[in-house]
């Protein structure tokens, strides 16, 4: 399913990314932008595989990078959303990082990334 809002979207909901060396890594929604439908948080799994099956992945998985990106990423990468990782995700990982993007002082962390700016991220994880 390539989502068009985020109105279906559960923490924990990931597509496969593939890099450069044909590995894969997950790229995991991680919570909504306020109210908007259009608007994200998502994050860059530390793994990386050559199965596509989630049932291979290990637990345990911590989030490397996350960051503000517009719902038409799924689009434009060709990368629909097949499942969801949240169990095999370290724990409280996704609430850890929910919390974080609502912090709004000094030293709090924004980014925004752009649909293929996941692609560098994927490729920067070491296999």
């Amino acid at each position: 399913m390539i989502p068009k809002s985020t109105a279906k979207l559960q923490a924990g909901d990931f597509c496969w990314i593939e890099r450069e060396d044909k590995m894969l890594v997950p790229f995991v929604y991680v919570c909504k932008q306020g109210n908007s439908r259009s608007y994200f948080y998502g994050g860059i799994a530390h793994y990386s595989g050559s199965s596509k099956d989630v049932s291979d992945l290990p637990s345990g998985i911590e989030i490397l990078e996350y960051a503000l990106l517009h719902i038409k990423c799924f689009k434009e990468n060709n990368t629909p959303v097949i499942g969801n990782i949240s169990q095999s995700l370290a724990p409280g990982v996704l609430e850890s990082i929910d919390k974080k993007t609502k912090e709004t002082g000094v030293g709090s962390k924004s980014s925004v990334w752009g649909h293929r700016t996941i692609y560098k991220y994927a490729n920067a994880i070491e296999a």
